[in-house]
């Protein structure tokens, strides 16, 4: 069956309904804390919702880009061949693009999970670069030095946007030992070490 979505022309729009139904299914979740604001005139809801727009904007795109790669038949366009051909007549043998095993795919939704409920205790300091890491290493990236410059700088950006710019309080853990090393990491981005 996976075969038969993954060659399909409704592929597209398959996916696009997916997105659509999770857009929609977190819009209606914003109606919980629609609270009128004095500081924001959109409200509480005002930022997830703009948010979720963008997403549905993004899948829309998406799903227009692929609707029309597609030729007349439905069918995606043929690649060229050419460099397929120099190489196997020169008897080298082709590697086929990897594909995600039905464990990496599993990883790829449960990571979020574990990473918030590790959030909870060891706090957002700790966990985002062990989540960040563990989730490139799950989608193959081998090499530390990617890894290690991905890591830092999503964390230094989003160090210095919410702890130095917005001051917006982040989990700091539950443990004694992780609580006390995420204030000395929000203590010293506010002084500008």
């Amino acid at each position: 069956m996976f075969n038969l979505l993954r060659n399909s022309r409704y592929r597209p729009l398959l996916e696009w309904g997916g997105w659509c139904l999770l857009v929609a299914l977190l819009w209606q979740q914003t109606d919980h804390f629609d609270q009128p604001m004095s500081e924001f005139l959109f409200g509480a809801d005002g930022w997830p919702k703009v948010v979720l727009l963008l997403l549905l904007l993004g899948a829309s795109a998406q799903m227009a880009n692929d609707l029309l790669k597609h030729n007349k038949k439905g069918q995606p366009p043929k690649q060229d061949t050419t460099a397929t051909q120099e190489i196997t007549q020169k008897g080298t043998k082709i590697p086929s693009p990897s594909r995600l095993s039905w464990y990496q795919v599993v990883a790829v939704f449960c990571l979020p999970l574990l990473y918030v409920f590790l959030m909870r205790r060891i706090g957002f300091f700790l966990a985002t670069p062990l989540f960040i890491v563990t989730y490139l290493w799950t989608l193959e990236v081998r090499r530390w030095h990617n890894l290690f410059a991905v890591t830092l700088v999503v964390l230094s950006l989003v160090l210095f946007l919410f702890v130095r710019l917005f001051y917006v309080a982040l989990p700091v853990g539950s443990w004694e030992w992780a609580y006390a090393i995420n204030n000395f990491i929000v203590a010293l981005v506010r002084t500008g070490l």
